[in-house]
C-alpha cells in the first residue's frame, strides 16, 4: 500500500500544531511492520509513503505548488491530510483547495478534521447567525453600519463558507476522522456524519524524560517551591486568567509558569493577563516562558510538579497530549474530552468541576497534600495512558481506516 500524505499548514515562522500532528503519523506509519499485532485485526501490507507540505497564505495563489505537490503523489492509493478552518486562507477559498485535491488525486483520500467547534460548525441558520454575529460585531464598531457590513462579511467567509465546506467533505471524501467522540457529536447535525471514525490523538514517545529534580536544576528552580504549568499558546479559552485568580488564592510556595508564547492576534489578552497579575501581587510567582523550543519545552514540562489543563472548550488538545506524554500528573477541567480518556484508565486525570477560581485551587492543593504514595499512584495511571494512546498503536489504527473501500463512484469524485 502506498501512502502519501500532504501537510497543509498555514505560512508562520513556526510549524503548525497540525502539519505537526500529520507528519507525526506519517513517520509512524512508515515505521509498522508488515502485520498488525492488535488483536482481532487482519494482517497489514507492507506500506510505502511520501510526504509533501504545502504552505498557504491568502496573500499567494495555492493552484500552482498544489498542483506541483500533487503531481508528486499522484500514483499514491491513499492521500491523507489534516484539515482545519484555521489553515492560512480564508472563507471558500478553502472549498476550491479541496475540490482540486479531489479532482486531481484518484486514489481514496482521507481526512482528518481539527478544531470542530459548535459555533464554527452550528446546528442553527444564517438567520440565528446573523443576529449573533451582528450583535458581537456592533461591539466593535463605531457606527452600525460599519456593523452591518462586517457582519455580512463574517457570515459569508466563515458561517455560509465553513457549512459549506463541512457538508461538502461529509459527501466527497472518502473518510473522515476526528480524535475523539465529543468531535463526533459536534457534527451530527450535517447529513453523512454517522461515518465519522474516531482516532484518539495519539500521545508521543519519549526515549528519555529527565527527573524533575534534574529539570529543575537546570533551570535554577532549587527552591522548595511547587510549580504548576500551562503550556501551550496562550488564548482566552484556555483557561490563563482563571489560574492567575487560583493562584491569588494557594499559599506562596506554589508557583505557576505559563510553558509558551502568546497566540496570534492576542494582544489584548497579553495586556489584560499583565495587569491582572499586577493586581493580585503576582509578579514573583509567575513566569511566561515565550515560545519554546521543543527541547525548552521539555526541560519545563519535567521541571512542574503538576500539569494544569484548565481549558473552557477543547477539540482535540495536543497540550494535554504532550503532558500524557511526560508522564507528569495532570489536573484538568472536566470536559468531555477529559471524560474519554479516564474511560480508557479511570483516574489517570484528575479533575475538577466547577469552572472557578475557587474549585481550581481547591483541586490543586488537594493534589499537593496527598502523602508520595498516592501522587506517585497519580504519574503510574498516566504512565498506563501513555501505552494505550502510543503513537504506534494510534499509527496502526490509521492503517487499518486507509484500506481499499468501495468508496466514491467517478461523478462525486470529479464534483
Amino acid at each position: 500500500m502506498r501512502i502519501a500524505y500532504l501537510h497543509i499548514s498555514p505560512e508562520q515562522k513556526y510549524e503548525s500544531g497540525i502539519a505537526r500532528y500529520g507528519r507525526y503519523i506519517a513517520q509512524a506509519v512508515a515505521q509498522l511492520p508488515e502485520t498488525n499485532p492488535l488483536p482481532g485485526t487482519n494482517p497489514l501490507p507492507c506500506v510505502e509513503t511520501k510526504e509533501q507540505t504545502l504552505l498557504l497564505s491568502d496573500r499567494q495563489p495555492f493552484r500552482a505548488p498544489l498542483k506541483k505537490a500533487l503531481k508528486e503523489l499522484k500514483d499514491y492509493d491513499v492521500l491523507h491530510l489534516q484539515y482545519s478552518k484555521y489553515l492560512g486562507l480564508t472563507g471558500w477559498k478553502k472549498l476550491q483547495l479541496l475540490k482540486m485535491i479531489r479532482r486531481r488525486f484518484k486514489g481514496k483520500i482521507c481526512v482528518t478534521l481539527h478544531d470542530i467547534y459548535l459555533d464554527l460548525y452550528p446546528a442553527y441558520d444564517v438567520k440565528e447567525a446573523w443576529g449573533f454575529e451582528n450583535k458581537r460585531l456592533r461591539g466593535f464598531s463605531k457606527g452600525e453600519s460599519l456593523a452591518l457590513r462586517s457582519t455580512v462579511t463574517c457570515l459569508w467567509q466563515n458561517h455560509l463558507a465553513d457549512k459549506a465546506i463541512m457538508r461538502w467533505m461529509l459527501t466527497h471524501i472518502d473518510q473522515i476522522l476526528v480524535s475523539n467522540q465529543a468531535e463526533a457529536e459536534r457534527l451530527q447535525h450535517f447529513e453523512g456524519a454517522d461515518q465519522i471514525h474516531v482516532i484518539p490523538h495519539f500521545v508521543e514517545e519519549r526515549s528519555t524524560v529527565i527527573t524533575s529534580a534534574e529539570a529543575k536544576q537546570k533551570l535554577g528552580l532549587t527552591g522548595p517551591e511547587k510549580i504548576v504549568t500551562l503550556q501551550g499558546f496562550i488564548y482566552r479559552s484556555k483557561g490563563h486568567a482563571l489560574l492567575l485568580d487560583a493562584l491569588s488564592l494557594l499559599p506562596p510556595s506554589i508557583k505557576v509558569i505559563f510553558a509558551g508564547g502568546m497566540a496570534p492576534n492576542q494582544a489584548a489578552m497579553e495586556r489584560e493577563l499583565k495587569a491582572q497579575i499586577q493586581r493580585l501581587n503576582l509578579e514573583e510567582r509567575v513566569t511566561t516562558t515565550g515560545y519554546l523550543s521543543e527541547q525548552d519545552l521539555e526541560l519545563y514540562l519535567a521541571a512542574s510538579d503538576l500539569a494544569v489543563c484548565p481549558f473552557q472548550i477543547v477539540s482535540a488538545s495536543g497540550s494535554l497530549s504532550t503532558w500524557i506524554s511526560m508522564g507528569r500528573p495532570i489536573l484538568a477541567y472536566d470536559l468531555p474530552q477529559v471524560q474519554e480518556l479516564n474511560q480508557w484508565v479511570p483516574g489517570a486525570i484528575a479533575t475538577f468541576s466547577d469552572y472557578t477560581p475557587e474549585s481550581l485551587a481547591a483541586a490543586i492543593q488537594a493534589y499537593f497534600v496527598q502523602d508520595s504514595a498516592e501522587q506517585e499512584a497519580a504519574q503510574a495511571n498516566v504512565t498506563q495512558l501513555q501505552g494505550k494512546l502510543s503513537l504506534k498503536t494510534i499509527a496502526q489504527a490509521h492503517l487499518e481506516q486507509y484500506r481499499p473501500s468501495q468508496g466514491l463512484d467517478e461523478s462525486s469524485a470529479t464534483a
